[in-house]
């Protein structure tokens, strides 16, 4: 009957509350009748009290307390309540009948109901993205899973050796063992670089050099590259790396940086191929390819015949 409408809301919430204490008005008067059938009623209203936990409160198996909820307590609150209501109908009305005809239902348009029902259209982070948005740190994070110390390189059974799994009271991922180590350096720097150094004379000696090295070489090329990053600088949007002792990394970590901007690391992961399909972008994104971040496959001024040395531009 919509009886709420025109500020009447309070005259409907003591009529619905005046209802409600009118039936455990009546509920307590059955009681008060001391029969088998009130007694029997009594005997599994106490025990549906007990078990929500307000025994103590109310035991519907006491007579004088039901006779007293009876004759005292609810019509105390039945008369304020019934006297509230005729009160507010007196000041506000009784309400007008609805009328005849309702307004057309309006229902939602497709289109609405798409954008209410829909998640979200959040663009996906790409790895072309986050290099476009935040080159430092994605250089950084090379560095890291060139020298096992990221977050992906040290996440433990089952996917690798470097750290300790998971766990919570167990550890099912000691379980089963690691079947299928992830290398992150060969996976995400290495084996890319591999490919792309087949078209780029500057890349391939540098990953010779950096292969030829021994093991604690390349962790303290890949340790100082990775402090050094920390402190890059731009210069007209080319990222600037303080001079390290870091070896051929950087050009490595450079041309992880082109293949990323040019897009060939999306789409390879996408399509799960090589880089190879996509490697020539790199010479349309950023010349060629290098370190340097410009035209040309030589080394800069002052680095030796390899091309490789210590500090530059990424």
């Amino acid at each position: 009957m919509a009886a709420w409408r025109g500020r009447r809301w309070l005259t409907w919430m003591t009529g619905v509350v005046a209802f409600l204490a009118s039936i455990v008005e009546c509920f307590t008067g059955y009681l008060s009748q001391q029969n088998f059938d009130s007694q029997w009623i009594a005997t599994n209203g106490k025990d549906a009290f007990n078990a929500a936990g307000v025994g103590a409160f109310f035991n519907l198996m006491n007579f004088g307390q039901m006779l007293l909820w009876h004759v005292v307590l609810i019509p105390v609150v039945l008369i304020a309540l019934v006297g509230t209501h005729l009160l507010l109908v007196r000041v506000r009305g009784v309400s007008h009948p609805l009328p005849a005809r309702y307004p057309a239902l309006r229902l939602p348009t497709p289109a609405a109901l798409r954008e209410a029902l829909s998640s979200p259209d959040v663009p996906p982070v790409t790895v072309k993205t986050w290099v476009q948005v935040d080159p430092a740190g994605f250089l950084g994070t090379a560095a890291t899973e060139l020298n096992g110390t990221s977050g992906s390189a040290t996440l433990g059974p089952p996917y690798n050796n470097n750290g300790a799994a998971q766990q919570v009271l167990i550890a099912p991922g000691n379980w089963a063992g690691v079947r299928q180590p992830i290398d992150t350096a060969q996976t995400f720097v290495l084996q890319p670089l591999t490919v792309a150094a087949a078209n780029d004379p500057a890349v391939k000696a540098a990953l010779a050099a950096y292969n030829a090295a021994p093991a604690a070489l390349q962790d303290k090329w890949t340790a100082n590259c990775a402090k050094a990053v920390t402190k890059v600088k731009f210069a007209n949007g080319i990222p600037v790396v303080p001079p390290a002792a870091d070896g051929p990394v950087p050009v490595l970590l450079a041309t992880e940086r082109s293949l990323a901007r040019s897009g060939a690391i999306d789409t390879d992961l996408l399509a799960q191929r090589q880089l190879g399909t996509r490697a020539h972008a790199i010479a349309d994104d950023e010349g060629s390819g290098s370190a340097w971040g410009g035209g040309g496959g030589g080394p800069p001024p002052g680095r030796g015949k390899n091309g490789v040395g210590v500090g530059d531009s990424f």
